[in-house]
């Protein structure tokens, strides 16, 4: 076993392979989404963390995230007139 000292504190989770392969799959690639599965980890912890000092829902979060969809708002200025 390998011991990595470090002064910040650690999480871990375990997964299915399935999950682990789609979690690389986002770090691998000419232009990946993110640096390293800690990266893409930070990433989602903070950005969940953030919703909910907001007080936003999971839900709302969704809905939020499918407005700034340019499509979508295409739609939205088509219905509007």
């Amino acid at each position: 076993m390998v011991a990595v000292k470090s002064k910040k504190p650690l999480l871990s989770t375990r997964v299915s392979w399935e999950v682990y392969d789609r979690v690389v799959a986002l770090t691998k690639g000419e232009k990946p989404q993110f640096e390293s599965i800690s990266d893409y980890l930070t990433a989602t912890i903070l950005t969940d963390l953030a919703r909910r000092d907001m007080g936003i829902d999971a839900e709302k979060a969704k809905m939020l995230a499918m407005l700034q969809d340019p499509e979508i708002q295409k739609e939205l200025c088509r219905r509007l007139g």
